[in-house]
């Protein structure tokens, strides 16, 4: 098959977060299975495309996609793209965070599949409090991008999502019948993951004392509040234990979370390190190098880094409620608490520093827990649903 992704997200370059990974993952799973693949991202300073081993990536130079005006020259700028190359896609797939596919699921008569990740609406209901002032600003600029994302979405010939729990969501808030939306979980490369060697750096903080690790961005939704109150506890069990927060921080907050975790715990502050925005293979060694890791989100839709460790033969703390229930088998392959909940945070925290052969049976699940997302078997339940869509479009 012909397919085009659509993601402003791909590394290296826009590799942001969940939408570049499961790009970048699945456009070379795809390639992979003989399929002619072509990507169409964004760039902050010129036009270019390239090939990226089997992988053929157009970028295009567009402006900040956080407003809608910019939101939507970018979708014509994608749709002027696709029509430039004249490639005859079987299939387009597009990512509905900020509507990159809406001027193209109207005006090509190629079937297109919007891929559900995280609206912004839910965006902002976790990360932005009611009647803040940036709530406020930001009003009808969002109102307006939830409508066009909404419009891409239940315009498209087919919709997936990564998890239960971000279509149940979606249907409910958008109004879409659940079984227009198939659930084909996202994908690691486990192979990939497993291969990543250690450089000098990160083995001089992994050699160093045993250390637990939070991955993600340094934000309230991402549950990092939560963990700044749990960790008091556990210093007063392990006061030599350090906690890692692997990540860059809040663009609209700065440092504000780095400086609350710090005071919430002062008396412990230098067995705490923040390491800033850190590349891919970094933060897999640090991952693999921490004695477990802690993911304690309000709400996540899937939850990469989770599967990521895992790979890595992890033990993962994270929360009920949401996408890691989809990959986590509490008290199998991992563990999860009540979200916003830090006394149940810390008790499991000790409770598994406590035990090492709790982890160590913990951890050898993981390993194989984890396998079950490859992208290779992922990307075959892709390619079985596109062909599906180009089947009924046919039908027409």
């Amino acid at each position: 098959m012909n397919i085009c992704l659509i993601s402003r997200e791909y590394p290296p370059e826009t590799g942001w977060g969940g939408i570049g990974t499961y790009t970048y993952n699945m456009a070379h799973a795809l390639a992979q299975n003989k399929n002619h693949v072509t990507v169409i991202s964004c760039s902050s300073d010129f036009s270019t495309d390239y090939f990226d081993k089997k992988v053929h990536v157009f970028r295009i130079k567009t402006p900040n996609p956080h407003f809608v005006g910019n939101c939507l020259k970018h979708s014509c700028a994608v749709f002027n793209k696709l029509s430039q190359l004249c490639d005859d896609f079987d299939l387009i797939e597009a990512p509905e965070f900020r509507a990159e596919g809406l001027v193209s699921v109207y005006h090509l008569d190629v079937p297109l599949i919007t891929r559900l990740h995280t609206p912004t609406y839910l965006l902002n209901k976790l990360s932005i409090k009611k009647n803040s002032f940036r709530f406020h600003s930001r009003l009808l600029n969002d109102h307006l991008l939830n409508f066009l994302e909404k419009a891409q979405t239940t315009q498209s010939a087919g919709v997936t999502a990564p998890s239960k729990a971000i279509l149940d969501e979606i249907a409910m808030a958008w109004k879409i019948k659940t079984s227009n939306i198939k659930i084909i979980p996202n994908g690691i490369d486990v192979k990939r993951i497993r291969s990543i060697k250690t450089d000098d750096f990160i083995e001089a903080i992994s050699t160093g004392p045993a250390y637990i690790a939070y991955v993600g961005r340094v934000e309230a939704r991402k549950g990092v509040l939560i963990l700044a109150m749990a960790l008091p506890f556990v210093f007063e069990k392990f006061p030599n234990l350090k906690v890692l927060f692997i990540g860059d921080y809040n663009p609209f907050r700065n440092d504000d979370e780095k400086k609350i975790v710090l005071n919430l715990n002062f008396k412990h502050r230098n067995n705490i390190i923040f390491t800033g925005y850190v590349k891919e293979n970094h933060k897999l060694s640090l991952i693999k190098g921490a004695k477990l890791v802690v993911l304690p989100s309000l709400w996540e839709a899937f939850g990469y880094t989770c599967l990521e460790a895992m790979a890595l033969s992890k033990t993962v703390i994270a929360t009920r409620g949401s996408g890691f229930e989809e990959i986590i088998e509490d008290t199998t392959s991992g563990f999860l608490v009540r979200p916003n909940d830090y006394k149940d945070l810390q008790k499991r925290i000790v409770a598994c520093l406590e035990n090492e052969c709790l982890l160590r049976s913990i951890e050898n699940a993981a390993g194989q827990r984890a396998q079950d997302f490859d992208v290779t078997k992922i990307s075959q339940a892709c390619n079985m649903y596109y062909k599906e869509i180009k089947q009924n479009r046919s039908k027409r």
